[in-house]
């Protein structure tokens, strides 16, 4: 089953399909295109308005835990932070001011290996 997405297009939507990434953010805006991403999440800002095409074909927005695993931190880290007593509004804050681990990883280990070279 596909779903469509109101957007500013000639078409006038996107189809999203179970587990495409929903842009949420300003539904009656006349010019934000892109609202539909296939296979991956949006932009995690500190703002949280990313929805998921769910099983039961309809939206829901994802939780703080499901934010702090696509920047690349485990569910212990998670847990070890919401358990000292963070509301949810500042637990999806601190994923959208954070920086994805593994990039930051690999970016690194770029680095080193240029230097190392020469």
């Amino acid at each position: 089953m596909l779903v469509k997405i109101s957007e500013p297009t000639k078409k006038g939507y996107a189809i999203a399909t179970l587990g495409d990434s929903i842009d949420l953010e300003r539904p009656t805006s006349k010019s934000r295109r892109g609202r539909v991403a296939k296979g991956v999440a949006h932009t995690i800002t500190t703002n949280p308005q990313q929805g998921i095409l769910d099983i039961d074909y309809r939206i829901r927005k994802l939780m703080p835990i499901e934010y702090w695993r696509l920047m690349g931190f485990s569910d212990d880290d998670f847990l070890k932070v919401k358990g000292i007593g963070i509301s949810n509004s500042q637990l999806y804050k601190q994923a959208g001011n954070s920086i994805v681990v593994n990039v930051l990883m690999e970016i690194h280990k770029n680095l080193f290996s240029m230097f190392e070279a020469k």
